[in-house]
């Protein structure tokens, strides 16, 4: 008797323990959703280092993109998708050569979301697997060489919820290309979620 007893109250206490984990997962899998979102807007590159040695420089260029992702909870999600950024441009100084170059490439990594009533504030972290395509040009000729590189992005954003589904926000994002360019891309961004 003892050991029946001892056993139905295990599985009493079993059955506790998973309807208890049920109640804190359902919402959680109720919140998790797929989403796709756009971007377009204008990038800035830090060329202040060639500037300050005389070099004529063009640093700003638009730039665009295009993902998707998955919020496993109104808090914590994944990205991943495609980014181009435009040209960058370095004059020819004298002798010394000049540069022309953009990025574009696949971004992954993960989001982390709050929000206050219908705003959501976010933020992003990851890496962007970039190539480009780079000119250089001196005393009126010019040749073409390509890059590649694994880097760093970091951003910021905030977004309103037109509808459910649909949100328009700003965002600010850095990357890291070109042998630890920054360019900075501030942009629209439309997001909707499945």
């Amino acid at each position: 008797m003892a050991v029946r007893s001892a056993n139905k109250t295990n599985g009493d206490s079993m059955k506790k323990a998973a309807v208890l984990l049920a109640l804190i997962l359902l919402p959680a899998a109720a919140q998790a959703q797929f989403f796709v979102e756009g971007t377009f807007g204008g990038a800035k590159a830090d060329l202040d280092d060639f500037e300050a040695q005389g070099f004529a420089t063009d640093n700003t260029s638009g730039t665009w993109s295009l993902g998707g992702g998955f919020m496993f909870n109104r808090f914590l999600g994944i990205e991943a998708g495609y980014r181009a950024i435009g040209d960058a441009q370095i004059e020819p100084l004298g002798a010394l050569p000049g540069t022309k170059s953009d990025a574009r490439g696949l971004y992954v990594g993960p989001l982390f979301e709050t929000f206050i009533d219908r705003f959501r504030l976010n933020a992003r972290v990851g890496m962007f697997a970039w190539k480009s395509d780079i000119t250089v040009s001196a005393a009126g000729a010019s040749s073409e060489t390509k890059d590649d590189g694994f880097d760093p992005y970091v951003g910021l954003g905030v977004s309103y919820a037109m509808t459910e589904r649909a949100f328009f926000g700003l965002s600010w994002t850095r990357f890291r290309v070109l042998d630890e360019l920054d360019t900075d891309a501030w942009e629209v961004r439309l997001k909707y979620s499945f």
